[in-house]
Parts: C-alpha cells; structure tokens; sequence
C-alpha cells in the first residue's frame, strides 16, 4: 500500500483514538466532579445536623447551670431531654458523672442499682475492671441512654473528648464507636455541674447521635462517615471522594462514593471508536459533560435559595454582589438594595472597624471563622449574625455564610443580667439599689422605651418605686389602678398580662403613656412571701412587645419579690435585737434603781443608826463602842460595793451628764494611763451612749488585763449621722474575739443598732478598735 493511501487512514486512525482517549478521560472527570459536587452537598447537610446536636447540647448544659442553685432533678432532665430531643429526631441524652473505682459502692448505693457496660445486654462490669467510670446519673428514657449508671468510659475518643470540653468550657465530640447497643455513633458533651443532695458534683451534659441518622440527612446512598481521621491529603480515595470539616474538636469526613459512568456516557468512547464519528461524538461527550455541570449547578443553586443560613458572595470592592432569600428574610432588604451599596453600610456602626479588618484579612487569603457582628434590619432593629467566610484570591470574590444567632445572644444577655441582679440580692443591697437595678436590667434585655416597678397600695392604687425611660409619672407617685390598664389587670387576676394596643385602655396610666406615645406594653406580678406585693411593666413606642416578654419580665420579678423578702427578714432580725438590747439595758437601769432606791438606802439607814449608837454609849461601855463602830465600818465597805455594783449595771453618770462624762470616769478609773479625745458634746440616743460606754470599758479592761499596754488612746466623733469611737493601745495586740474577750457581745449590741465593730491586733502591733454606731439606728 502506498504511502499516500496509508496516510489518510493512519490520520483517521490517529484522530480516532485521540478523540477515543478525550472522551474517556472527559467521561471520567465528569464522574469525579459530579461525586465532588454531591460530597459538597452531603458535607453541608451533615455539618448542619451536627451544628444542631451541638446547639442543642450546649441547650442542655444551660438548663443545668441556670438551674445550679436548686439542682435538676431526673424527672426535669427526663422532661426537658425529651422536649428538646424529640423534633430533632435524635435519640438519647444523659448527664455523667466520672466516679473513681474507690467511689463506685457509694456511688451504686446512691442510684439504687450497680453500674453496667455500655452493649446490648447492659451487662454488670466486674469489680475493679476499670481505675475510673463516666457514668450517667440522669438519663432521658431512651436507647441507647435509658438505664441510670451506664458507663461511657469506654468510647473512643472520651478522655480527649473530656479534657478539651473542660479546658474551653464549650461542646466537644468523642469518636465514633459502636458498643452502645451495638448502634454505631459518637457522643457531645459538655461541662455542666449539678446540685445532688445539696452538694454542687461536676459532671458533663451528653447526647448522643447516631451516624445514621447524621448521614439520613444527605439522601446520598453509599455514604460514610469518619471522625477524627486525617483531611485534605486523603480527598480521594480509590473510587470515593471525601469532603471534611472541623466541629466539637473533631474532624468529621463524610465519604461518597463514585458512581461509576452509565448510558451514554460509558458508551460514548467505544462509538467513537467504532464508528470514526470522532467530531460529533466528541461535541456529544462535551455536550453530556456540561449538561452534568448544570444539573450541580441546578443543585447549588437549590441549596443557596432553600438554606435557611444566609449565604453571600461578595467582591474586593466590598459589596456583595449575589446573597440568598435567607439575606432577605433575615435583614428585611430586597437583593437590590443589598447589592447597591457597600455591605458595611448594613453594619451596627460600632461593629464596622472589625467588619472591615476581617475584610483585609480575607482578601489576603486568611480564612474566618464565626466572626460575629450586628446588622441592622431595615426597620432599624439589629439582628446578630455569625460569619464563616473565605476568598478565592484568583477570582477576587469571598464566600460568606452566616447564621442569624440573635436569640441566643439575647439569652446571654438576659442570663447576664439575671445574674447581675441576683449577686446585687445576694449581697443584701438596700430594696431602692435592688429596684433601680432591676429596671435598668429588664429595660435593657426586653429593648423597651420605658420600664417601671409600682408597690400595690391598701387603697387600690400604687406607688411607683422605680422607672426608666420615658414616663407619665415621677418616683414616688401615687398611681390610681382602674379599668383595664396592665397593672389593674395584674392586679385583678395575679398573672401577667400583654396589652397590644393601649388605645383601649381608658385609666390614667395607660392616657399618660399614650401622651408621650407609648402605644403597647406587658406586666409581671411580684409576690413576696405568697402575697402579690406589686407589678413590674415594660411599654413600647410604636412595636409589639416581643413574644416572650411576659416569661422574661417574670424573671425578673422573682429576684424582686426575694430581695424584698430577705429586705423584710433583716429589718426584723434587726428591730427584734434591738429591742432584746433595749430591753437589756432598761432591766438593768431598773435593777440599779432597785439597790439605790432599796438596799442602800437601808444600808445608810443601818449606818446611821449604829454611828448615833456609837455616840450615845456611855464611857464604860468602851467595848461595846469599838464593836459597833467595826460593824459600822464594815457596813460602809458593803454599801460601798453595792454602789460599784450598781454603777457596773448602768452607771449613773452616763444617765446624768453624757458620754463625755461617763468616758472620762472611766478613764479616772482605768490602771493605765488614758488620753481621752471626745469631741461628742450633745446628749445622744441613749441605746447609742450605752453601746459605746461598754465597748470603751471593755477594751480599757482588754487593755490592762490582756494588752499589758501602757497607754491607751480614746477619740469620739459624730461626722455624718454616726458616732464613731475609736480606741488604740500599745500592747501586745493578738485579740481575738474567739477567744472570750468579750468583744463578741460588744458586737452583736453595736450590730443590733445597725452599727460596725472592727478589730485590727496584729501580734506585737498592738490593738485598735473602730466602732460606727448610725445615731437613727
């Protein structure tokens, strides 16, 4: 065959082949990115299930720590775990606890049964089997988690699991494991202590997820799921294509596989082969392989329409130049308006420097993960958002996606608050601190335009004790309660009550918010002791109350209603010392009356008598003489004592000339010397004189007998509304009032008139006492 006839053919068999092997790898490439395509979309799906059984843990841990101070019992975490658990189809959740192998009798004994092995038949673990356990105390009810004392030490990836969740007090996730009623799956968990027989026991919140039912998700059939292994390195495995994320500490890989090419596709090299149609069937397999690129790209654009995240692309400019209908929903402005101007217009103001600077970031190839900043819907309110975004420097764009997380930073700033005002309880402010501070809270946390707290009077009306924001009244106005304002109806039926619209409501309450255009509103009661003591109330100018507000106002009126109660309880306690000391001081006053009035003035009379005796006795009677004049003498020796007595009970000279006088007898009397400094001149409360009379005596006693001091120093002084009393020595110091110095009671009679005793003795410093004593006590 000639060499011009063999050419043609050789040139036909050479396209034909070369066009044989574009088709087969063009076929193959179209498998490889439909399997990408689809691992994508399964990785996302995933990834949002496991997002949603992290949030619903950290749910769960919140639910324990609020509830600290009380504990939460297997009934409220049975309830709540099936409540919260249920629409989001996961199975099972328990609170664990790690109990040393020392501990584990005690332990058994307080759950009533022994702890089992986490597999099918819950069989018993045999003594010593393990140095510890981590074992479930609450359970939700439900397999795999539903027998008490189940231990979870064994799961892989527990130890590593534990160690980052207490380390960042935030959610992490164990590996995969199978030996849980032989369901494959993996655990998140979270710190969260509990009150359990009025001890506060650390422990972990835990829910378990199948990996069923996170890869029932994706409608991906074949696909697998890994924990933990290792990433990016490994994408493609034989005839699978991995795509990963990090969440809870781990790395999860989901695994889908490659379906291999079908119809058309497979057959379109050996057609090619065949039949030497090399240009019509390449633009074919062209033709098959764009048609799969828009059917993936039909499927992200479903996935960018349907998320409920809100998902954006955006330029170097810094505008975004395509976002979702979540964009929409979510901020209130139509895609027009949010791709005409720069997105950083959009911003809170306060939030734009750090928007801008993650901006830069990006544009330099860093990756950023859960930025979170205000935007401001159209209506002007704000919703907090969280952004994970990042660029493609070769295209000058940055993918975005955030999550609208404004309730849960609302709760945070509700909890903040909540804990705020219960520390200002605990502390024992005064009732108008507590007040103040509770409106100042709510009328934050509920964004209100005016908050106030009334007390309900006798006469049906009520006083108001606290407000902020625009109001009709001043505090500490009477308000009348008529008709059917809020507060008449808190009042009315003792439960909280909403008001959407105030033109309805004719008392004078609600004709003074509509003058200064208060348009709707939402009261609490406040119950101390089981009796509705008042209301508490936010309104709004223009917007509805939000829907929860009456839960949110009701947190707040419990810690009002405890801090009156514990109000109450002190003025009590204090008013019944009061009068115990009171009482005290009058019997002896009354007792010092009763010997001066009685007892020596027969002791006098006696005397008398015998000396008139003395003088009228005859000479002879020189010895009759000497006995009466010694019974005499020993008669004033006893009326002498008696007088002292009588002093030491309520001193005379405090009743008569004051506490100067009274401080300076006693400095008189002191056997070390004393310097006296009282710039008291006016006559005080006499529970005042008295305290501070035995508390001077009693350190110039500690100071003689004790101190060994050689000079005392005494001061008193009225400045602002207190006398206060200072004594100093130069003795050895160490008093302790533990020790029965008297200085205990010294301190329960300045503390019953309100006052403060505060002792400073360091060893070879000697010893100085401040007493404040309030002259309106």
């Amino acid at each position: 065959m000639r060499l011009r006839q063999i050419a043609p053919i050789a040139l036909v068999l050479g396209l034909t082949i070369a066009c044989f092997i574009v088709a087969r790898v063009s076929v193959e490439r179209g498998a490889r990115h439909d399997a990408e395509h689809r691992a994508q979309v399964a990785a996302a799906q995933v990834r949002d299930r496991v997002t949603q059984a992290m949030s619903l843990t950290e749910s769960l841990r919140r639910f324990m720590v609020d509830a600290g101070g009380s504990g939460v019992t297997a009934a409220q975490f049975t309830q709540n775990a099936f409540r919260w658990l249920s629409p989001a189809s996961f199975p099972a959740a328990a609170w664990v606890e790690q109990v040393p192998a020392s501990q584990r009798a005690a332990y058994e004994q307080s759950i009533g049964q022994p702890i089992v092995s986490p597999d099918a038949q819950y069989s018993i673990v045999p003594a010593g089997a393990r140095a510890s356990y981590l074992a479930a105390t609450l359970v939700s009810g439900f397999p795999p988690l539903s027998v008490t004392g189940i231990d979870l030490s064994g799961e892989p990836g527990t130890a590593a699991a534990l160690e980052r969740a207490t380390r960042l007090d935030d959610v992490a996730a164990t590996g995969l494991g199978g030996s849980v009623a032989g369901t494959r799956g993996l655990f998140f968990l979270a710190p969260a202590p509990n009150l359990i027989d009025e001890v506060l026991r650390p422990g972990y919140v835990v829910l378990f997820v199948p990996d069923a039912t996170l890869l029932a998700a994706t409608g991906v059939p074949g696909v697998q799921l890994q924990v933990g292994r290792t990433t990016t390195a490994d994408r493609y495995r034989g005839d699978t294509v991995r795509e990963s994320f990090r969440e809870a500490g781990r790395r999860f890989g989901v695994l889908v596989p490659q379906q291999p090419p079908q119809g058309t596709a497979a057959a379109l090299p050996w057609i090619i082969l065949a039949a030497g149609f090399v240009l019509a069937a390449l633009l074919a397999a062209l033709e098959l392989n764009a048609g799969r690129r828009a059917q993936a790209q039909a499927e992200a654009d479903r996935i960018f329409n349907l998320s409920s995240d809100l998902i954006a692309v955006a330029d170097y400019d810094g505008r975004f130049t395509r976002v979702n209908p979540a964009f929409e929903r979510t901020l209130g402005y139509s895609a027009e308006e949010l791709r005409s101007r720069p997105y950083v217009e959009f911003v809170h103001p306060d939030d734009r420097s750090r928007t801008l600077r993650a901006g830069e970031e990006l544009q330099h190839g860093r990756e950023v993960i859960e930025f979170e900043n205000r935007y401001l819907r159209k209506d002007g309110s704000v919703r907090w958002l969280q952004w994970s975004a990042r660029s493609a420097p070769g295209e000058d764009v940055i993918y975005a996606a955030a999550r609208d997380i404004t309730e849960r930073k609302q709760l945070e700033q509700q909890q903040s608050a909540l804990r705020r005002v219960a520390v200002a309880v605990a502390r024992g402010r005064s009732p108008d601190e507590i007040f103040a501070a509770t409106v100042a809270e709510l009328h934050a946390v509920v964004g209100a335009d005016a908050t106030a707290l009334e007390r309900y009077e006798a006469d049906g009306s009520g006083t108001l004790l606290a407000a902020l924001g625009d109001s009709a009244f001043e505090v500490g106005s009477r308000v009348p309660l008529i008709n059917d304002g809020p507060a008449a109806e808190v009042r009315r039926t003792g439960r909280p009550a909403r008001t959407e619209n105030l033109e309805r409501a004719s008392d004078p309450v609600a004709e003074g918010m509509r003058a200064i255009g208060l348009s709707s509103g939402v009261a609490a009661p406040i119950f101390v002791e089981g009796r509705l003591w008042g209301v508490m109330a936010s309104t709004w100018d223009g917007t509805q109350p939000p829907p929860d507000a009456e839960a949110r106002v009701a947190q707040f009126t419990d810690l009002v209603g405890t801090a009156i109660a514990n109000a109450e309880s002190r003025a009590e306690l204090l008013a019944s010392r009061a009068r115990i000391v009171t009482t005290a001081d009058r019997t002896r006053r009354r007792i010092e009356r009763d010997l001066h009035d009685g007892a020596q003035q027969r002791l006098v009379t006696m005397t008398m008598k015998l000396r008139a005796l003395e003088a009228e006795t005859a000479p002879p009677a020189e010895a009759v003489k000497r006995e009466v004049a010694q019974i005499a003498s020993g008669l004033d020796d006893v009326l002498d004592d008696l007088r002292e007595t009588a002093r030491g009970l309520h001193p005379v000279i405090l009743s008569r000339g004051g506490l100067g006088p009274a401080l300076k007898a006693l400095g008189r009397r002191s056997p070390v010397p004393v310097e006296l400094d009282v710039r008291a001149r006016e006559r005080l409360p006499e529970p005042v004189e008295v305290a501070a009379y035995y508390a001077v005596a009693e350190a110039l006693t500690n100071a003689a007998k004790h101190a060994h001091a050689s000079f005392v120093s005494v001061e008193a002084e009225v400045i602002d509304g207190d006398l206060r009393v200072s004594v100093q020595d130069d003795g050895v110091g160490g008093a302790n009032p533990g020790r029965g110095s008297g200085l205990v009671g010294l301190a329960d009679r300045v503390e019953a008139l309100g006052g403060k005793l505060t002792l400073h003795s360091p060893p070879d410093g000697g010893t100085t006492l401040h007493i404040d004593l309030p002259l309106s006590g």
